[in-house]
């Protein structure tokens, strides 16, 4: 269970910083100009981008300072963990990205 409460702090701190600092409309420069349904899904995308860990990079730091024990067994095991949960999250964005309306012609 603790393992879960990590990986969702992992998975959604940086995911809502990004979507609530690229939301903000004429803040971010990519969606300035953009339609508010665009600018969200571009959003969206972002935040789960910002949600992704690498588990080869932490094999690498963890071979690297020869980490072992449970804390380290924690750590990649988070990252697994976040990593099959972005996979579902980013599909979830394109589903929603999918649904929003075509602009008209």
């Amino acid at each position: 269970m603790a393992l879960a409460r990590v990986a969702t702090g992992a998975i959604g701190f940086p995911f809502f910083v990004v979507l609530s600092y690229c939301s903000r409309l004429p803040v971010f420069p990519l969606t300035r100009h953009q339609p508010v349904g665009d600018a969200v899904v571009v959003a969206l995308v972002l935040g789960t981008l910002a949600a992704t860990s690498s588990p080869a990079v932490t094999m690498a730091i963890m071979s690297e300072l020869d980490a072992r024990g449970p804390v380290a067994r924690a750590l990649l095991g988070v990252t697994v963990v976040q990593d099959i949960a972005v996979v579902i999250l980013f599909t979830l964005v394109l589903v929603f990205a999918g649904r929003s309306p075509a602009p008209a012609p």
